[in-house]
């Protein structure tokens, strides 16, 4: 009876050590470049076209970020309008960067493709980035400057937000 009850009391204290070290992970991914003024976190990508995208190269210039899936339906409103936004964010000298952990390869192209999506759209096969940048809701955007600062977010659906907040953006930036 004894012994059971040790092993009992190991137990708990390997599953509150667990949750401990679990609850610590997660609140310093959540704390890693979620707020507007903290820098973005490195990250490396690669795009549904093969290309190998990192902090380096995606912080150069401004970055409407934004995470979502394929099956989402709040995404599938967003990312179309901030496309439509796209065109003139680019003239601006922006860049756009879509991002999914959940859906697989196949589902996200057809997604690209039937929403006319001409930004790119980087796999997360693992989370590692959706999982740095806290991100909990989809979609989730990131606005980060030229020098790597995040300047604004928004998390979760709102109708046409991608596309105000990017106008919003592009003005202040005349």
């Amino acid at each position: 009876m004894r012994m059971r009850a040790a092993e009992g009391a190991h137990l708990a204290c390997l599953v509150l050590i667990a949750t401990l070290a679990w609850s610590l992970t997660s609140a310093r991914a959540l704390a890693i470049g979620v707020e507007a003024g903290a820098p973005a976190p490195s990250v490396v990508l690669e795009t549904l076209d093969g290309q190998v995208l990192s902090s380096d190269t995606l912080y150069r210039s401004p970055l409407a970020l934004v995470f979502f899936f394929a099956e989402c339906p709040p995404c599938q409103v967003e990312l179309p309008a901030l496309q439509s936004t796209y065109a003139e964010w680019r003239r601006k000298g922006g860049e756009a960067l879509a991002v999914t952990a959940i859906s697989s390869g196949t589902a996200v192209q057809s997604f690209v493709d039937e929403h006319g999506i001409q930004f790119p759209v980087a796999l997360d096969p693992e989370g590692t980035v959706t999982r740095t940048f806290g991100v909990t809701k989809h979609p989730t955007l990131f606005f980060i400057d030229e020098t790597g600062v995040i300047q604004r977010t928004w998390e979760g659906y709102h109708e046409g937000i991608a596309s105000e907040l990017l106008t919003e953006l592009i003005a202040g930036s005349e």
